[in-house]
């Protein structure tokens, strides 16, 4: 048989209650007393102690003192009152509502049996009330730290009530008093048919549901959700539904921003397997030329082979400096600050120009971006009309779409291109066979990009070519 640790609070030692005294005589007991409240918690530990004994002696006062210490160490410890049966009928309700139970003086020994089993229920009872506050303090701690709410719904009383985290998750206070057409009210509206849908089908059939959806909280937060429903069921009708809902915004943007790294390490992937293809197409065929002109400079000794070296000697300097250009550049543009597009246009061509080609700039407003990077990038596209065309003249000006300056353009009056082609010209060329590196044009369009901007190639007025570059300036 077990023993019950059971301890005697008094403010005097001189005389002990009869039912105290018929305790100490049951097996199942063990009584210790001690006279002082104050020292209370100093005399045992709470894992060795099953109830509380305080006797009537006591004032109010000195019953909450004694039952406060207690409470601050004992929380889940049982208390009762020792009282005789005229105090009992006297007590006030503010005093019985400080204990667990009340024993009448004066029990005799016929009474042991009764005084045991009532004894044991109180400890008992207290011990089922104790475990299941901590269960529930479990439960709101790990609901707390996981962002979990449980909801419950009864569709014949139309009832609806969530725990202390649904509130927090929706934004909402304690006071609030749910429904469900208002708590429906916080989803988003393109999630809303699919929850509706759901909660329809787990009322008339009882089909449970996971969903991961978006509500809109009380705050105008958007938030990622996951919900969870299941039906209690019962001759053939559903009695209740219950589920859980938990927020999951930030599971949510690191999945996105998982995805959006490994969208990116195959686009980078991509890229640099392409590049690979041009280095080997494109390395290989001037070598050969080079290879072979310098076999025929050695067996005739004509000038003429080592002017087809040196212009093959060219093309591979293009296509290396432009590939690494590709390969090292960041993603993003960095030291931006207001740019002069047209004096930047004509450094460009003071570096690549051509003396049977003249370039006219128009004045346009200044923009924000890369000087560095836009220089390059009018470098290429004249290379590309140098490349490409037979134009006498390059223009450059301000690209007006709407009311406003819209960005600038570069046009040409060569031959021009097959506007319904536009897609494939910044594209890496391995065909190329003028001498160009084939790459100009995509860098001009990853330059373009890394701004932010779009290029488009446009009608032009009379012939040619015309670069459209839309910087999204209003």
């Amino acid at each position: 048989m077990s023993q019950h640790q059971l301890l005697f609070v008094t403010t005097t030692g001189d005389t002990t209650p009869a039912v105290v005294s018929e305790l100490d005589k049951i097996p199942a007991f063990t009584i210790e007393q001690v006279t002082d409240p104050v020292d209370l918690p100093a005399e045992e530990t709470p894992s060795s102690v099953d109830c509380l004994l305080v006797s009537d002696v006591f004032d109010i006062a000195d019953l909450k003192e004694a039952i406060g210490i207690a409470g601050n160490r004992w929380a889940d410890t049982p208390i009762i009152l020792v009282i005789g049966e005229a105090r009992l009928q006297a007590a006030s309700e503010e005093a019985l509502s400080l204990v667990d139970d009340c024993l009448c003086d004066g029990v005799t020994a016929a009474n042991q049996s009764v005084l045991k089993h009532r004894l044991l229920s109180t400890i008992e009872m207290a011990n089922t009330q104790a475990q299941l506050h901590r269960h529930r303090d479990l439960l709101r701690r790990s609901q707390a730290l996981a962002d979990i709410g449980a909801w419950e719904y009864d569709p014949e009383k139309e009832e609806l009530r969530w725990t202390e985290q649904v509130y927090e998750i929706h934004d909402l206070p304690l006071e609030y008093e749910p429904v469900v057409d208002q708590a429906l009210g916080f989803y988003h509206p393109k999630d809303l048919p699919e929850i509706e849908t759901k909660l329809e089908t787990l009322l008339e059939t009882g089909e449970a549901f996971s969903l991961r959806i978006r509500i809109i909280t009380a705050s105008g937060t958007v938030k990622w959700v996951r919900v969870c429903g299941d039906a209690e069921v019962s001759d053939g009708r559903t009695r209740k539904v219950r589920g859980t809902i938990q927020e999951i915004t930030d599971i949510i943007e690191q999945q996105n921003e998982t995805e959006k790294l490994r969208e990116n390490l195959e686009e980078e992937k991509e890229h640099l397997e392409r590049l690979a293809r041009v280095l080997a197409h494109e390395l290989r065929n001037p070598l050969t030329v080079i290879d072979g002109q310098l076999e025929l400079y050695r067996e005739l000794g004509e000038p003429s082979h080592l002017d087809a070296v040196e212009r093959h000697v060219k093309r591979l300097d293009n296509i290396i400096e432009d590939t690494l250009w590709l390969v090292r550049e960041n993603d993003t543009v960095s030291e931006m600050s207001m740019v002069d597009v047209a004096s930047v246009a004509e450094d460009a061509w003071l570096a690549i120009g051509d003396e049977t080609v003249s370039l006219r700039t128009e004045s346009i407003e200044r923009i924000p971006a890369n000087e560095s990077l836009l220089q390059t990038m009018f470098e290429k596209l004249f290379s590309n009309t140098l490349d490409h065309t037979t134009a006498s003249q390059l223009e450059v000006g301000p690209l007006y779409m709407g009311d406003g300056l819209d960005g600038f353009y570069v046009a040409d009056d060569g031959a021009g291109f097959d506007t319904a082609a536009q897609d494939d010209i910044f594209e890496i060329d391995i065909n190329s066979t003028d001498g160009s590196s084939g790459i100009g044009l995509p860098v001009v369009k990853e330059i373009v990009q890394r701004h932010s901007w779009s290029i488009t190639l446009a009608e032009h007025d009379t012939q040619g070519v015309r670069f459209e570059i839309n910087t999204g300036i209003l």
